[in-house]
């Protein structure tokens, strides 16, 4: 099935969106009350709905989509399949001479056998309790422009901006130069916190080919080594036997009784789960993303009071940073959702968020009782009583890594009197 998907996924990379021919048409988000785009020469991006944009400076992809569409206010949750392990070290077995007929007494002697036993403690599959990744969501209506009307030319130099297109806007004027912003190349854009470093990137990049194939996978996993907890008898005047094995000397009439001998002191709980496939954690849209090279400035037209755009320096120059949306992935507003609503806990300056699940108890019931090797001749002391165990592990923190690129998020200053 995960083949499938992947190959689902590769031909859609594979088809192009966008014609050679057109020209590049400026896509930002607003933060208007309504969730509206201001004007008739903008229209929403209806192809992102409920998708993260992933910037992408190849033109060759430019309108893929991975992953299904948020649904609004979504925060999905997710489980592990899970196995809870014994490693448990065998050291030898050991052989006592008996009679044909009746057991006898004899010296124990080292004959070398293959295949030892199973562990006397078996392991244990289950499901995890569901969980949250924990990633932070900012949501707004995504517009895409339908001419340029020279708004770019306003911004100030180092303004990041997306494009749905194959190529910057082209500028005659040189102090007006837009270029490809590779420093974002394949890293969603998460708006800069405060204090925090600006164009500092986090993750690998998914660009190119291979993206389909980074499908990405989370797990957990977590040990214990429980030798401490387990009772002993350390006076054991009888053999131990577990799975006691015979076998006969052809060359004699002897017959040898064995039995495996378990190293108590390496007895370890292991807790692992299935990778989970996280690709509808990040659901997103290719675009093509530009900084303003050029360090000139038009003075018109003015761009709404709810447009925003990114700035890869930690202000904003003449613009505001936008405090809403600091620290959080944006989604282009999900169908009949409500606008500029935030979820989940902002990010941290460079934080790489994780998440975990709840505990998992493991009941090891009643146990028989188990030599390990202490002693020698017939009398072994050192055995493992019987009795009954639990233990808990607590699976260690993981995500899957979503690249990102610290960048500023900027808007005009909104006039008092604006409704």
């Amino acid at each position: 099935m995960r083949c499938l998907a992947l190959m689902v996924v590769v031909s859609v990379l594979l088809l192009p969106v966008v014609a050679e021919a057109e020209e590049p048409r400026l896509v930002t988000f607003f933060l208007h009350p309504d969730g509206e785009c201001p004007t008739e020469n903008w229209r929403e991006a209806v192809y992102a709905r409920g998708r993260m944009i992933r910037p992408l400076t190849d033109e060759k992809y430019i309108g893929a989509t991975l992953g299904a569409p948020f649904r609004p206010a979504e925060r999905s949750t997710h489980i592990h399949a899970y196995d809870l392990t014994w490693q448990q070290k065998t050291l030898e077995q050991r052989w006592l001479p008996v009679s044909q007929y009746a057991d006898a007494m004899g010296v124990w002697r080292a004959y070398s056998m293959s295949d030892p036993p199973e562990p006397v403690w078996q392991g244990v599959s289950g499901k995890s309790s569901a969980a949250e990744l924990g990633f932070p969501f900012f949501q707004a209506v995504l517009c895409e422009q339908q001419a340029d009307d020279g708004l770019i030319d306003v911004l100030p130099k180092d303004s990041v901006a997306f494009f749905h297109g194959t190529a910057c806007p082209e500028r005659e004027d040189p102090g007006l130069e837009w270029v490809p912003y590779k420093t974002a190349n394949g890293r969603f854009v998460v708006p800069l916190v405060e204090q925090g470093q600006h164009e500092a990137v986090v993750g690998t990049p998914w660009f190119g080919f291979m993206t389909p194939l980074l499908d990405p996978l989370h797990h957990h996993a977590a040990g214990r080594n429980v030798s401490a907890d387990l009772n002993r008898i350390e006076n054991l005047a009888t053999t131990p036997s577990y799975s006691p094995q015979w076998f006969e000397n052809p060359e004699s009439t002897e017959r040898y009784r064995g039995d495996w001998w378990i190293d108590a002191r390496d007895s370890t709980l292991s807790l692992s789960t299935e990778d989970e496939h996280s690709l509808n954690a990040v659901p997103s849209v290719a675009l093509l993303v530009c900084r303003k090279r050029g360090e000139d400035q038009a003075s018109e037209p003015k761009p709404s009071p709810y447009f925003t755009f990114f700035r890869a320096t930690g202000d904003c120059a003449s613009y505001y940073r936008v405090p809403a949306t600091m620290g959080r992935f944006l989604v282009a507003l999900p169908e009949h959702a409500l606008p500029n609503q935030a979820f989940g806990t902002p990010l941290e300056d460079r934080e790489k968020r994780t998440h975990t699940h709840n505990p998992v108890t493991y009941n090891a019931g009643d146990l028989p009782t188990m030599a390990v090797r202490k002693g020698s001749g017939s009398k072994h002391g050192g055995a493992l009583a019987p009795g009954s165990y639990a233990w808990t592990l607590a699976p260690t923190p993981s995500n899957p890594e979503i690249p990102y690129i610290q960048l500023a998020h900027c808007w005009p200053k909104i006039p008092e009197d604006t409704p």
